[in-house]
């Protein structure tokens, strides 16, 4: 889970900052300020400082379930979005070892 602090009740998603350079490193290879000069690299930063949200796609089986056990309306959209910044952090702590997604989240 995220920062949760009940099962199934996801808080705000991390970021950088929160971890430190010592956790960004041992996470990600990268520290705070590599991670910023990245996203602003990227064009994934706006002019005021803060990360431009990414939208994320659903698998068309997903959604469909989740359809059917009526947690979505029939016209609900088949992504999501979060921040460039949680984007950027899914993306680099995958890159640095592979593991299951589900042992990522904590």
């Amino acid at each position: 889970m995220l920062a949760g602090t009940a099962r199934g009740h996801r808080g705000p998603p991390q970021k950088a900052s929160d971890w430190g350079d010592a956790g960004c490193v041992k996470r990600t290879r990268f520290t705070v300020v590599q991670i910023h000069l990245l996203l602003l690299g990227l064009g994934m930063m706006r002019p005021d400082g803060t990360s431009k949200r990414c939208r994320v796609y659903q698998s068309n089986k997903l959604h469909r379930k989740r359809q059917r056990n009526g947690h979505l309306s029939n016209g609900a959209a088949k992504y999501f979005y979060v921040t460039a910044e949680t984007a950027l952090l899914v993306l680099l702590i995958n890159l640095a070892r592979l593991i299951a997604f589900c042992d990522m989240q904590a």
